[in-house]
């Protein structure tokens, strides 16, 4: 089936609801929320699904692309539940998170507190890539850089880990 002529469905996991969107192929929008589940966030992914393609009369077959989102990674990081919490960055921007220039809250105030780095920097290991602005690759991770590779640098257990960069609009494809 065409992408043009087919149905295409978006949902979101967060960490309180679960979001859905179907588009039908004449532009109609159906929505729905669910809450979402825990331990198992797919619970509420799978059941909304099916739901919202019941409800839209809409057959599994004629779904021509799925698009989903989360949240969840960087809520554990945001809220500062995670334990062990490790960041992969591209090599030059380890302490771009640390410098935090996004937000001032006192511009001339030298003897400000800014709250806690959400990741010690410690935690932070750099790798060699790079991705262009339209998402080719450009220059490949010099070595595969695996979790446990990031708790021998950080002398520690890794729970989590998460990249900080832009995504890329399509794979990556390195020459």
């Amino acid at each position: 089936m065409s992408a043009a002529g087919a149905y295409r469905v978006g949902f979101d996991v967060g960490g309180t609801f679960t979001d859905f969107v179907l588009q039908s192929p004449s532009g109609e929008l159906h929505t729905a929320k669910r809450l979402t589940t825990y331990p198992d966030p797919s619970e509420a992914c799978l059941e909304g699904l099916d739901r919202l393609m019941a409800r839209a009369a809409a057959p599994w077959a004629s779904l021509g692309q799925a698009v989903h989102g989360t949240t969840l990674g960087s809520n554990v990081v945001i809220e500062r539940k995670g334990q062990n919490v490790a960041l992969l960055t591209t090599r030059g921007f380890r302490d771009v998170l640390i410098i935090g220039r996004e937000k001032r809250y006192q511009v001339y105030d030298l003897q400000i507190e800014k709250p806690a780095p959400l990741i010690a920097r410690r935690r932070i290991v750099e790798v060699s890539e790079r991705i262009l602005s339209d998402g080719a690759g450009s220059t490949p991770p010099a070595s595969r850089v695996s979790p446990c590779a990031c708790c021998t640098r950080t002398s520690t257990r890794l729970t989590r880990s998460g990249w900080a960069r832009s995504s890329p609009r399509r794979p990556r494809a390195w020459p």
